[in-house]
């Protein structure tokens, strides 16, 4: 049973900063179980808007120097993997297009035979999905930003991003009859992109399952990060069949068709290649076959080459941001305590040429308690901040009694 954990608003802002007009398709946030998406609202109203398969995009044409601003208020649900009494079901049309062979996701043979090589002890459908997550997270290795995208060239390379992971798991997926999906969007707070995996299994709707969070835990920095940044678990299995609900999701898959349709041109003299499942592709005036490579949460048709070329000027930019004052008075308490808490230890540092420390360090240990605090208040946090937290008490005690 999904959990409301917070409700917050996405803020979206794109400035055609290009000295020609430019076309834009934007993903509108879609319902899902894990969100539900309250109200948008747009600066500009988009020139066209169009659905399909429960997905909303607007298109936008935008002159030179126009900016668009779009905000959706979003409660987010966090859930465990159990079996649902009465789950989402798919429409034959959802099924074909979540088993579909594309570009960053090939299905073929060869992605077929090693899928069941990983998979050949399963029991049933949830069990190989269990073997393709450990399998991909203990092979392969985090590293942004990857040379070339798609799960073929990953295979070869053997690291690579969010991304990557997630398209990987895809066609093994779908090589499988597994009807799966690699969800665009982003965690909490400014500009944090991201891509995970959610897979249909009859009993239990669709399944949550993000690899690369996985690989990236086996990184020790990991385990502060990810909960005083995100707000999420640093239990590896947590990332199999759970979801935080602390991130929110612009579009249901990559390789999204476009509406109006897309017309591809040739790239400026000049303009650097890329590969996104095919080599030589010219993000920003091609399409995979109509489709967008991905919507995060949007894709651009620049007319000439953009200058400037900012990533700005690619995604655009946003900022997830709790929608209650509580909330955000404790992030507040919680941002600011740890850079007091650097400054006062630095400041104990320098005082011991100078004058008693005392006081610097008995108010960096405050801080860092206030701080600590204020991320388990958040719910930011695991056995090391906790232990942290209680470390930090009880030494500010002692300092201030001795």
């Amino acid at each position: 049973m999904p959990i409301l954990e917070k409700s917050v608003v996405l803020d979206y802002t794109y400035k055609n900063r290009q000295q020609d007009s430019l076309s834009l398709w934007l993903a509108v946030p879609p319902q899902m179980a894990c969100q539900c998406v309250k109200k948008v609202t747009y600066s500009t109203e988009p020139q066209e808007l169009s659905e399909y398969l429960g997905q909303e995009l607007a298109y936008y044409q935008l002159a030179s120097g126009e900016t668009i601003n779009v905000s959706a208020e979003m409660d987010l649900y966090s859930s465990s993997l159990e079996e649902n009494e009465a789950p989402e079901t798919l429409t034959p049309a959802e099924k074909q297009f979540y088993l579909r062979n594309t570009y960053l996701s090939p299905v073929n043979e060869a992605m077929r035979e090693k899928a069941e090589e990983i998979s050949q002890n399963a029991e049933n459908p949830i069990e190989k999905l269990q073997y393709l997550f450990e399998h991909i997270y203990n092979t392969y290795t985090y590293h942004f930003p990857p040379e070339k995208r798609g799960a073929s060239f990953f295979l070869k390379e053997g690291k690579g991003d969010c991304g990557e992971f997630s398209f990987l798991f895809c066609s093994y997926a779908r090589a499988l009859g597994i009807p799966c999906r690699s969800v665009i969007g982003a965690f909490m707070k400014k500009f944090q992109p991201h891509v995970w995996n959610e897979c249909y299994i009859e009993e239990y709707g669709w399944v949550p399952i993000d690899t690369s969070v996985a690989a990236s835990l086996k990184k020790n920095n990991s385990l502060l990060r990810h909960p005083l940044q995100r707000g999420e678990s640093t239990g590896v299995f947590h990332y199999f069949g759970e979801f935080s609900g602390r991130r929110v999701v612009f579009c249901l898959d990559a390789e999204w068709p476009l509406s109006p349709e897309y017309n591809d041109t040739k790239a400026p003299a000049g303009y650097p290649l890329s590969t996104f499942g095919k080599d030589n592709f010219a993000y920003g005036f091609q399409s995979l076959s109509g489709s967008a490579p991905y919507l995060q949460p949007i894709y651009t048709k620049f007319k000439d080459m953009p200058s400037p070329g900012k990533i700005t000027d690619v995604l655009g930019t946003w900022n997830v941001r709790d929608d209650s004052l509580y909330l955000q008075s404790l992030l507040f308490i919680k941002q600011t305590s740890y850079y007091l808490f650097i400054a006062a230890m630095l400041a104990s540092i320098a005082a011991v040429f100078f004058m008693d420390n005392f006081y610097f360090l008995t108010a960096g240990y405050i801080l860092a308690a206030s701080g600590l605090g204020a991320s388990i208040l958040r719910k930011e946090y695991n056995g090391v901040i906790v232990l942290g937290f209680i470390v930090s008490v009880v030494i500010s005690v002692m300092y201030l009694i001795i």
